[in-house]
């Protein structure tokens, strides 16, 4: 038993960060979380691994393999239940949801509250009591499983993930994505999740900064060893990810003024909602992260790289993104004297959805 606390508790000081940070530096951790394998391994055994099969990994490896053949036997569990109710009772459930809350809690099997789940957030599942059920039965299956006996069992196979990522980043830091966008938050948290990833959420601290996450799913096998990506593959991650928690506050702050330009979803609602992205405010914040994500790629990775990179976002059906990267390029980058955060720029963006209104209105 105590090897096994002396496991977790490694684990976790190498990837979470339960204390505010410093003022003038945020924390960077990479690694494995338990909080989002124990998700993973529930959504896993649910419905949710035909109902929603896109969102888990279809690589064969030991762990998963493992992981699906030690915990399939607890399918009639009450947090199994509850995760197939989100697919049966909930319209338009939104998948990212259940990792958005349990980041709100540490590290199983006791998953303290460690921040304020916002109000939306909890009326996605009925509200603050449906939270306690649904974190309760976490508790639950988590210690009726053992669950952190299995987690710890793979330590050296997540040390070697994590090793594999901190080489594939080759120096670059979230500092890369800070200086873009002129501000900085409490912790950068990438998190190497085999099972189920491609995932951006944060959480509001008591410091008003957020913990930034992104979940980064394996990309290949490395001796049987699942691996997230190469070089500009994990830096994408990063740049992709991370920026969702510079952008989507901005948006979400200035809601009124985007939706004035509602009607521009309308031409490209197919090919959004074929990627899950199903409103306009959606859409928006992943024109904006993908158009400065285009802009760090040539940074980092050359105009070459950038730009098939954007040809394939046009292709993806995202109309506005040309002229988002070339407001950036042309107005933001070399005015950061007047613009020194992306949301002093923001109204300039804007301008970008304007016209492309005004064309919209004269066809």
């Amino acid at each position: 038993m105590k090897k096994s606390i002396v496991v977790v508790t490694l684990v976790i000081a190498s990837l979470i960060s339960l204390n505010i940070s410093a003022e003038d530096k945020s924390q960077f951790f990479v690694g494995v979380d338990p909080r989002v394998e124990l998700l993973s391994t529930v959504e896993i055994i649910s419905d949710w691994s035909t109902e929603a099969a896109f969102m888990f990994n279809k690589l064969d490896f030991d762990y998963k393999n493992k992981l699906i053949e030690t915990f399939s036997k607890h399918k009639d569990h009450k947090i199994i239940k509850i995760f197939n109710s989100f697919l049966t009772d909930y319209e338009d459930f939104v998948i990212n949801v259940p990792v958005d809350i349990i980041l709100h809690f540490g590290p199983p099997p006791g998953m303290e509250p460690i921040a304020k789940i916002p109000d939306d957030l909890a009326e996605y599942v009925g509200g603050e009591d449906k939270i306690q059920e649904f974190m309760a039965a976490m508790r639950d299956f988590a210690v009726e499983t053992d669950y952190m006996g299995f987690f710890n069992s793979f330590e050296s196979t997540f040390k070697i993930m994590r090793d594999h990522a901190i080489e594939s980043l080759e120096g670059v830091t979230p500092e890369f994505v800070e200086n873009y966008y002129g501000m900085k938050q409490n912790s950068y948290n990438l998190v190497l999740a085999p099972i189920a990833g491609g995932f951006g959420p944060r959480v509001e601290r008591d410091n008003g900064k957020l913990d930034c996450f992104a979940l980064i799913p394996a990309s290949h096998l490395v001796g049987g060893i699942p691996v997230s990506g190469t070089r500009g593959g994990i830096t994408f991650y990063l740049t992709h990810e991370f920026s969702h928690s510079f952008v989507n506050p901005v948006v979400e702050a200035n809601q009124e003024e985007v939706m004035k330009y509602e009607a521009l979803f309308e031409p490209i609602r197919e090919k959004m909602s074929q990627q899950r992205y199903r409103s306009w405010i959606a859409a928006v914040c992943e024109h904006l992260v993908r158009a400065a994500e285009i802009r760090l790629t040539e940074f980092r990775l050359g105009e070459e790289r950038a730009k098939k990179w954007m040809d394939r976002q046009i292709a993806m059906g995202y109309d506005y993104i040309d002229e988002l990267v070339s407001a950036l390029k042309e107005k933001y980058e070399p005015n950061r004297d007047r613009f020194p955060t992306f949301e002093s720029f923001f109204p300039e963006l804007l301008k970008v959805f304007d016209e492309a209104m005004t064309q919209l209105q004269d066809k």
